[in-house]
């Protein structure tokens, strides 16, 4: 481990927020900084709203950019039964519960389908 690296480590601090969520804090870039989106864990299947672009994107960790307004409708398409039946048929594996790749196939407001 480097100089910088360990520096990077001391400064690391993690809490849970929204459930199975850990957050860690960083002086490396992360991906979505400053961008409102609608946060998942593709094997925890927990979900949160981050309308400032508070957090960045981590391990295990996707995000579906929107506009403010459209964020809470597409967590509650997540949390509708039929979509979580939809994704249980379309997931290869027994630890993902919400395919990345499946859900980025979908339209641009697949979200209206669900609620």
């Amino acid at each position: 481990m480097t100089s910088a690296q360990k520096k990077a480590a001391t400064k690391a601090k993690a809490k849970t927020i929204e459930g199975t969520f850990e957050v860690g804090y960083t002086e490396h870039p992360c991906v979505g900084l400053g961008v409102p989106k609608f946060i998942w864990s593709s094997v925890t299947g927990e979900s949160f709203l981050d309308v400032d672009g508070t957090y960045g994107l981590g391990n295990n960790a996707y995000a579906i950019v929107d506009t403010p307004e459209n964020l809470p409708l597409i967590k509650k398409a997540f949390d509708n039964p039929k979509f979580r039946t939809l994704m249980a048929a379309c997931c290869f594996d027994d630890i993902t519960l919400f395919d990345p790749h499946v859900i980025a196939t979908f339209r641009k407001d697949f979200w209206k389908d669900f609620v």
